[in-house]
């Protein structure tokens, strides 16, 4: 038997996920930017699509600062009116072009947000009824169920990033080209600036993957307590129930306050380093250029244009905020998803009874059976038997007792001692295999 095939964006350990504070939470985890690697590898070829029409709009955008620079040297030189008709004509046609590169890129961004919809529910399809019932002897598998929704998280955030991010940095890294081929001191302007992005992104958002991620986990702790409400509403209709429901949601709630604060220092701490470097890069271009003009060392053409670049890189330090978040949002989504992609499957197996063989006699014989983490079995010496066809019922009569033994002896609980074995077949005691046949076996006749 061989255990059933596994997500290419799935780890191989099963998760677990203690609590809100989740410190524990990634110790038998893949780390989430691993997993987005693995969620997005078969869509690579339409990721190179996507890169390859984000090049063609960088390249063409930047028609604006070369049309700019060549339009001043043409007034100030006092040129033929044609001359500017012909630059703005073809300045509209780049522009234009991409225009039309940018709608593509949508419509290819938006195929690779259902692809990823539809795969990850057919893998969730698959699994699900394939889990290891000890998976959910410690989570609840409703709300478990819930971080199928942080799919939607993982289309949005990745359109947004696809779209705007990647257009974005490929505008950043063009246009400081660009900005280097004007004099050799604004190369080295290109150089502080790259470093500053380096700062911003490796020293100033140490641990925001992290703090989003707890955020998460509050996030769908306050979740599933509104669930369990919900879903036993008598209870909570009892003396103290409602005062229960209040404080258990005011605490959870307050976890959730406290790891989005977290989050929300490290986001505030980046945005505000990427504007104050807007404002500095601005006013030292401006000084830097002056002096260079002033000096004959650069053209008024060349200024102008080089303002324009640095302006376009610049501004996208405003819009950083927003693309930081919806990175570290994918991140955390993708981690969620993971929880589920997780979880530990039953080997792939059965053992198949004869078709038009009759009834089968069943006996079981000094079955012990224990949950996973408890200090003692829920069943202990279980022994019964009984004839062909004449249905078999589990020694106990409620039902805490009657379920273990029942999902025990059909193999999906975890058997700890002892065995059962049906007109000549013994069923081993075993940990997670589904036996198609034990489950035949063991009608319960009510």
């Amino acid at each position: 038997m061989t255990d059933a095939p596994r997500s290419p964006h799935s780890g191989t350990a099963p998760a677990t996920e203690p609590g809100p504070g989740g410190e524990e939470h990634h110790a038998h985890h893949a780390p989430p930017f691993r997993r987005l690697l693995g969620l997005l590898r078969p869509e690579l070829g339409e990721l190179w699509l996507v890169l390859l029409f984000a090049v063609g709009v960088g390249a063409l955008t930047l028609a604006t600062p070369v049309v700019a620079m060549a339009v001043v040297n043409t007034v100030a030189f006092g040129t033929l009116v044609q001359q500017l008709v012909v630059l703005c004509a073809a300045l509209f046609v780049a522009l234009a072009l991409a225009a039309g590169l940018t709608l593509l890129q949508g419509v290819v961004v938006e195929f690779i947000q259902r692809r990823v919809f539809v795969r990850v529910s057919a893998d969730l399809a698959y699994r699900l009824p394939r889990v290891d019932l000890r998976a959910f002897d410690r989570q609840n598998g409703p709300e478990l169920v819930n971080r199928f929704f942080d799919v939607l998280t993982v289309q949005k955030a990745a359109a947004t990033l696809l779209l705007d991010g990647v257009t974005i940095a490929l505008q950043v890294l063009i246009g400081l080209v660009l900005l280097g081929f004007y004099h050799q001191y604004l190369l080295g302007f290109d150089l502080v600036l790259i470093g500053a992005l380096v700062l911003l992104f490796t020293v100033l958002g140490r641990g925001a993957v992290r703090s989003a991620v707890r955020e998460s986990i509050a996030k769908y702790a306050v979740a599933g307590w509104m669930e369990e409400v919900a879903r036993h509403p008598v209870a909570f209709k009892t003396a103290g129930g409602p005062e229960l429901a209040l404080r258990r949601a005011d605490a959870l709630t307050r976890e959730y306050l406290s790891a989005r604060s977290a989050h929300f220092r490290v986001l505030m701490r980046q945005l505000g380093f990427a504007l104050a470097l807007q404002v500095v890069a601005n006013v030292a271009l401006l000084a830097l250029g002056g002096v260079l003009v002033g000096r004959g060392q650069l053209t008024l053409g060349e200024l102008v244009a080089a303002e324009i670049v640095v302006t376009l890189v610049v501004a996208t330090f405003a819009k950083l905020g927003k693309q930081l978040e919806a990175y570290y949002d994918l991140l955390a989504a993708v981690d969620k998803l993971g929880h589920l992609l997780d979880l530990p499957l039953e080997r792939d197996g059965e053992e198949r009874y004869p078709a038009g063989a009759g009834g089968a006699a069943v006996a079981v014989r000094n079955v012990t059976f224990a949950y996973d983490g408890q200090p003692g079995p829920a069943l202990a010496g279980c022994r019964s038997s009984s004839r062909p066809v004449s249905g078999w019922r589990s020694p106990g009569r409620t039902g805490p007792v009657r379920a273990p033994s029942r999902t025990s002896c059909s193999g999906c609980g975890f058997r700890t001692g002892g065995g059962s074995r049906s007109t000549g077949r013994t069923c081993a005691p075993c940990a997670s295999t589904r036996c198609a046949s034990a489950s035949r076996w063991s009608r319960v006749s009510r």
